[in-house]
């Protein structure tokens, strides 16, 4: 953990950003027999140092630990933190991290200049998968942004890729690593569709595949990306 924590540390001096996306396998839940909730206070902990926020999404080994490791649980000690911006999704539909953040160029501005999407890809103790109800809550959401603010660009970030992955990578095309194949959500769902018809969607991250960190053109100018494997946990470089 010390050598994963001063990759992030390392990585926060330098770019300094104003939020960090944890895109889920944030902790090896399957491997922790007790507090899994003291885990996960460590991987947060150089935002907590650097006075960065952060919002999270759950992967599917984050909520496998004995004790203190349910999505709940986590998600609860997540936001008890002052710098976390990851919020409980509504009730009624899938998942428990499907939520939206507005993002402002400043403190004086009226309208949002992006819009970050959160959504709920299962895993763990939770089907791998984005459902027909979390695609129209999103649905739902950005077109009552537009009709508020009208078209805001936005990035849509969840673990587990849609079927639509799926052989999308072509070297003369895409950029970045492609070293481990594409595990997808169980089922299909047109999730990369939907994102091109609605919300403005420019990218959307993935992690899941800890292999891959590559990025494609998808139709409709939205790119499809994975997000780097960060540290020396789990597998991939």
């Amino acid at each position: 953990m010390q050598n994963s924590t001063r990759v992030m540390e390392n990585v926060l001096k330098w770019e300094q950003p104003d939020v960090v996306i944890y895109t889920g396998d944030q902790i090896t839940g399957n491997n922790v027999n007790d507090n899994g909730t003291a885990y996960w206070g460590q991987v947060v902990e150089p935002c907590v140092q650097t006075d960065t926020q952060w919002a999270i999404v759950f992967g599917n080994h984050d909520d496998l630990s004995v004790s203190s490791g349910t999505r709940k649980e986590l998600l609860k000690f997540d936001t008890s933190y002052p710098l976390s911006l990851s919020k409980f999704g509504p009730d009624g539909i899938h998942g428990l991290t499907n939520y939206y953040l507005t993002l402002y160029n400043n403190c004086n501005a009226q309208n949002p200049s992006w819009i970050l999407y959160f959504l709920d890809s299962g895993g763990g103790t939770y089907p791998e998968l984005v459902y027909d109800d979390q695609i129209d809550w999103f649905k739902n959401v950005s077109s009552e942004i537009k009709h508020i603010y009208g078209s805001i660009p936005s990035l849509t970030f969840l673990h587990i890729p849609s079927t639509e992955y799926e052989n999308l990578y072509q070297q003369s095309l895409c950029f970045g690593m492609d070293d481990d194949d594409v595990s997808p959500q169980i089922n299909p769902n047109q999730l990369l569709t939907v994102l091109t018809a609605f919300g403005n969607t420019k990218a959307v991250f993935v992690g899941h595949d800890h292999g891959n960190d590559w990025c494609c053109p998808f139709a409709g100018g939205l790119m499809v990306c994975y997000g780097r494997h960060t540290g020396y946990g789990g597998y991939g470089e």
